[in-house]
């Protein structure tokens, strides 16, 4: 099983377990149930369909769900801070899908990271006999090579004492 789906596999496990404790007892549920009852299946489907809007859409349903305004487990439990019903059950899921998924949402970006040198030094070697245009291209930002890539065209347009 991918790590990324463990929190929506758990919270789907929980709608489910819900769905079967109100149908086979008197528990009662309200509004903020209904609404977590269409949100984590639409997270389900998201998953498969759109896992580009998935991150987003999940991570929103799970920080409405920790701060009480939806639910999806028929056990109501938490405590008030303002207006807002934490709920510690649904902030423990939300915690773990934003550990698993920093990088895709909050992504580093190139500048920021350091290059893995091992790699420079591979395409350097590779764009040893390429032309100035050429790694000039490789260079460009928009170009579509990857950023090791850009970074050793960079070295060599500077060794060639083009940039």
């Amino acid at each position: 099983m991918k790590k990324d789906i463990i929190p929506l596999f758990i919270s789907t496990l929980l709608m489910i377990i819900s769905i079967a404790a109100i149908l086979f007892s008197d528990f009662n549920i309200n509004i903020k149930h209904y609404i977590g009852f269409i949100l984590i299946p639409s997270s389900l489907i998201l998953y498969f369909k759109r896992k580009d809007i998935y991150f987003y859409f999940f991570g929103i349903t799970l920080t409405t769900g920790t701060l009480g305004f939806i639910d999806f487990f028929f056990i109501g439990f938490g405590f008030r801070i303002g207006i807002f019903q934490i709920n510690p059950l649904i902030a423990i899921l939300l915690l773990i899908f934003l550990i698993q998924n920093r990088q895709r949402l909050f992504p580093i970006q190139e500048g920021e990271k350091e290059p893995d040198e091992s790699r420079v030094n591979t395409f350097k070697e590779k764009f040893k006999e390429k032309s100035e245009n050429e790694l000039a291209q490789i260079a460009n930002s928009n170009s579509s090579y990857v950023y090791e890539a850009r970074i050793a065209a960079e070295h060599l347009l500077k060794e060639k004492n083009v940039l």
